[in-house]
């Protein structure tokens, strides 16, 4: 994304600090940093706020709908995180074809990880 002076932007703020969102005007662009407000940035690539010597857990983005759609994205991540680390695993062990397992590991963008779990010599069948 291309971002100029004068834009707006939404700013998470970080649990800490009880702000929430804030909408911020972009004040100057860098190669790396995006100013905003009194002496504050964010990193053009990441959206993390630079809280100097500190840890930031504020975040910022394009716009509202930017935000939304990143949380939605995180929260259905988490959740299937959550299924899959669940009990309920045996299901799709009984459920799943190797097609539908590779299908999914490609669509989620992890071929090489899931290659590197994959053992090289099939398991025994078992009667």
């Amino acid at each position: 994304m291309t971002w100029a002076v004068g834009q707006k932007a939404i700013v998470v703020a970080g649990r800490t600090s009880g702000r929430g969102l804030i909408e911020v005007e972009i004040t100057k662009v860098g190669r790396r940093w995006i100013h905003f407000g009194r002496d504050q940035r964010f990193d053009k690539d990441t959206g993390w706020v630079d809280a100097g010597v500190y840890s930031s857990e504020s975040r910022a983005y394009r716009d509202l709908a930017h935000y939304q759609k990143q949380k939605a994205r995180v929260l259905a991540v988490r959740t299937l995180q959550r299924v899959l680390d669940s009990h309920h695993i045996y299901r799709l062990e009984q459920s799943l074809t190797e097609a539908q397992v590779r299908a999914a590991v490609q669509a989620l963008g992890i071929d090489d990880l899931f290659i590197t779990y994959l053992p090289t010599t099939p398991e025994p069948e078992t009667p």
